[in-house]
């Protein structure tokens, strides 16, 4: 439990996604042996990143997206001054990743 939920806690602490998601993917945990737990929380994120371009396009984010995941990744510099907002304040049901990723994971035998 705290493995699942402990990779996405950073994601509800710098507030890119809700409690909800977090407390979601700790449930998934307890259900499943070690190495589809981390197969899982892994799918789970790539799936959402997938979701996520899917949103931007279809509200013509994607550009401003990509320099907000460019910014994300700056952040271990530093706080600079003149970046631009970080998310681009769209959001979507996470859930629906995890469901994706728990049922990836799902097909990986332990």
């Amino acid at each position: 439990m705290a493995v699942a939920g402990g990779i996405l806690l950073p994601g509800w602490l710098f507030r890119w996604m809700g409690a909800g998601d977090v407390k979601l993917m700790a449930a998934v945990g307890p259900g499943s042996p070690g190495p589809r737990r981390l197969i899982a929380v892994l799918a789970s994120l790539v799936a959402g990143g997938a979701i996520s371009l899917i949103v931007a396009v279809r509200r013509g984010m994607l550009r401003q997206a990509l320099i907000g995941a460019a910014t994300i990744a700056r952040v271990g510099d530093g706080p600079q001054p003149g970046l631009p907002q970080v998310t681009t304040g769209v959001r979507f049901p996470f859930a629906v990743a995890i469901l994706a990723g728990s049922t990836i994971a799902l097909w990986f035998q332990p």
